[in-house]
């Protein structure tokens, strides 16, 4: 049985890296040199433009930014909260908006 045949709405991953850089006063050029990654994928993780996330790079983020609880990254959000919005910009508005309201438990 698929997982699509069931009828689960579908989640999305929600990354939370803007949040906790801007809570902890940090800028991207300083995690990317306090982790060894490179600037241009620190600003796509920031952005939430990613395909696949390099699980060492979440390691090495999470251990830079003393983050013991994943949750405080990145979130499951149901796929119809996050892509019901008309452009991409309301989506990135109303995902910097919940995350404000809404930090991780």
């Amino acid at each position: 049985m698929n997982i699509e045949d069931e009828q689960y709405e579908r989640l999305v991953v929600e990354l939370r890296l803007d949040v906790v850089l801007k809570e902890r006063g940090m800028t991207q050029k300083e995690l990317a040199e306090l982790t060894g990654i490179r600037p241009a994928a620190i600003s796509q993780i920031t952005r939430g433009f990613v395909d696949r996330l390099n699980l060492d790079h979440i390691g090495r983020i999470a251990t830079a930014l003393k983050i013991d609880d994943i949750r405080e990254l990145m979130t499951l959000q149901l796929e119809s909260e996050v892509w019901n919005m008309s452009t991409v910009k309301e989506q990135g508005e109303y995902l910097k908006e919940k995350n404000e309201k809404e930090p991780p438990k």
